[in-house]
């Protein structure tokens, strides 16, 4: 069985299309082809974190029992509640630490602050078995981590920031905090970029770097009372601006780490007593797999030959069975298979593009998916998997050509203005599974993303102005946000089956699902029929069709196809046609016979109008199809209640 999978737009192989239509008498025969089920995620709630100030999300995560524990920033005062009742908390500086965690309904279970008189943000949080709290960031100067007053840490130089790792028990109790401080005391200013991960023994793995970029630590510590264990350190050690940062980290159930991440320059990636010196005249990725003693397994670095051709590797995550998943950005032409072979991946011209790559347990390229894009700014911020191996994946987008899933047909998604949140669903071998995204007046950005055992998905960030987080469906789940910056998290849930039964009657293919909207599609191409958008339908040609019905979720289903055979009026087969087909501009369209009346609508493949004519006796016409390139549909009615759908490549 083959689902179908209807979208905003498609990428056709196609040529040409000439049909010829008559006007039938018609006797319906409806053949069940197959069955299928598309089950994609639905909406389920936004939460709402707003004040005067800014508010966001930087990391969530999911303990066993479904709560989710979301870590962020916060100035001035903020209303953390997320629904309709009201939690404030006020910072003391610049910004604020907060803690939140909620249960899967959404109610708030807690929320606690944590900050000082400077900029202090949390990056990271990470759940043990027990319901433990791990949660790592930075702050500046000095910041009291059990308020009201206790366990106040200090950074080495008053005016410099420091790193910071804490733990809280599941009700939030403050357990302990630790800090960690530059080689360089002098130039103490921490990245935006401290990734936690824990080790099948609790023992918990940070990784962090300066901004002076010398070196990049990986730190495991001891989860009782946060006393370091072991270090291994990543250094420059010249050439070109050097710098290394570390941005992706995860742990394997055998106690290896994995790391990304990108530098400049000689960088040395042994930690141990040895050298592995990888250089890069311009910004170059990296992604490495370490046995627990800091052995390196394998390490690959990639990026473009050419000067300023950044590439990154921002996020990182492995499955249960060790593959490595890790997103970033990249420029010009880049090699992204680490053996012998080759796998080129080229972006647009002077464009940064996000790519999504896996790699095997043994550091073997599986895929790589490039998301090309012409013009605008696009961004991963946070990855993650779950229990079979699908990969999710969540940033911001602000391009009109973005192209989701380079294995195939796809959406190019509109942009209201700014940049829009995304989250995808891909499949262990590279394919889309589904896709959501915000649309709104300004900027959303889809900052961290967590996966429950249940399979729903929570994606944390912030936007401004307003943002409508179900612009794909058939119903508006706005926010306006209080201040410049205001932070969401949304929960995607799985869907429930949907009633895809379809019965004959008479002319008619009727759905029986009620409360719900309808789009009739052609098996053949899996494209919609333009405006059957009924519960019931009644086919012009011959073919299978399907109808796809969307729930008030946005959970989609298809129905079963069926065989649709046609009768012909001997009085009137002659032919309508449609030429030159594909076109560079006008087309002529015969219909076989004289009418006093004709109108032809001309609409893209999603029903949008593109233009419409009208014609007086005549058996044909000439019309523009003034468009860009690609697949439009044209509907043709005449005085005779004839509908001829027709369909036109512009080339």
């Amino acid at each position: 069985m083959v689902p179908f999978v209807v979208l905003l737009t498609y990428k056709l192989t196609e040529t040409h299309f000439n049909p010829f239509l008559m006007k039938h008498i018609l006797i319906l025969t409806a053949t069940l082809i197959y069955a299928t089920h598309l089950c994609a995620q639905g909406f389920k709630r936004v939460e709402h974190i707003q004040g005067p100030g800014n508010e966001n999300i930087y990391d969530l995560s999911v303990d066993k029992q479904g709560n989710i524990i979301s870590v962020g920033s916060f100035s001035n005062a903020a209303d953390f509640d997320g629904g309709s009742g009201i939690t404030k908390l006020s910072s003391n500086g610049a910004s604020d630490i907060f803690i939140r965690k909620t249960n899967s309904g959404g109610n708030l279970l807690w929320v606690k602050s944590i900050g000082g008189l400077g900029d202090d943000k949390a990056l990271a949080v990470i759940t043990d078995s027990a319901g433990n709290i791990y949660v790592s960031g930075s702050f500046f100067g000095a910041a009291a981590f059990n308020p009201p007053g206790g366990d106040s840490l200090k950074a080495d130089q008053p005016g410099n920031s420091n790193f910071f790792l804490m733990k809280l028990s599941g009700n939030g109790n403050f357990q302990w905090a630790v800090k960690e401080s530059s080689n360089n005391p002098t130039n103490d200013y921490t990245t935006d970029a401290a990734p936690l991960a824990l080790d099948k023994t609790g023992k918990i793995y940070m990784a962090y770097g300066f901004a002076e970029m010398s070196y990049t630590n990986v730190c495991k510590y001891n989860p009782t009372n946060g006393q370091k264990e072991q270090s291994f350190s990543f250094t420059t050690t010249g050439g070109s601006n050097p710098g290394v940062l570390t941005e992706g980290l995860s742990v394997d159930t055998g106690g290896n780490f994995y790391i990304s991440g990108s530098f400049t320059g000689d960088v040395d990636f042994d930690p141990g007593n040895g050298t592995d010196i990888r250089t890069a005249n311009s910004e170059r990725a990296f992604v490495g797999k370490y046995k627990p003693t800091g052995n390196i397994s394998w390490l690959h670095t990639f990026g473009s030959n050419v000067i300023n051709s950044p590439t990154s590797a921002n996020t990182l995550a492995t499955d249960l069975q060790g593959n490595v998943f890790f997103s970033g950005l990249f420029s010009g032409a880049v090699d992204f298979e680490p053996g012998n072979g080759i796998h080129y991946i080229t972006s647009g011209a002077n464009n940064l593009n996000m790519f999504l790559a896996k790699f095997t347990t043994a550091g073997n390229l599986s895929w790589v998916n490039p998301y090309i894009y012409s013009g605008g700014g696009n961004y991963p911020y946070d990855l993650t998997t779950d229990a079979i191996g699908n990969v999710y994946m969540t940033g911001i987008f602000e391009s009109t050509t973005t192209d989701f899933n380079p294995a195939g047909s796809t959406p190019n998604i509109p942009v209201a203005k700014g940049a829009d949140m995304f989250v995808i669903k891909v499949a262990p071998g590279g394919m889309l599974v589904w896709l959501e995204h915000t649309g709104g007046k300004d900027i959303s950005r889809g900052l961290a993303i967590a996966v429950s055992p249940g399979e729903e998905t929570y994606i944390g960030g912030d936007f401004r102005d307003t943002a409508d987080f179900t612009p794909l469906h058939n119903f508006s789940s706005k926010l306006i946000a209080l201040g410049q910056e205001d932070a969401f998290i949304l929960k995607l849930g799985k869907c429930a089956l949907q009633d895809t039964s379809v019965v004959q009657s008479g002319k008619m293919l009727k759905s029986n699902a009620t409360g719900v909207s309808y789009q009739w599609i052609s098996c053949a191409d899996k494209m919609p029929v333009p405006f059957a958008t009924n519960h019931e339908f009644t086919p012009w040609t011959p073919g299978q069709y399907a109808v796809v019905i969307t729930n008030i979720e946005g959970c989609s289903d298809t129905s079963a196809c069926y065989e649709v055979t046609l009768s012909i009026d001997q009085l009137n087969k002659n032919n309508t046609g449609v030429y030159p087909n594909p076109t560079t501009g006008d087309v002529t369209v015969t219909l076989g016979k004289h009418y006093e009346t004709i109108k032809a609508t001309l609409t893209d493949i999603s029903g949008r109008i593109i233009s419409v004519h009208t014609y007086t006796k005549t058996d044909n016409f000439t019309m523009p199809v003034n468009a860009p390139q690609g697949i439009y549909r044209l509907n043709v009615t005449t005085d005779d209640t004839i509908n001829i759908p027709l369909r036109i490549m512009k080339q």
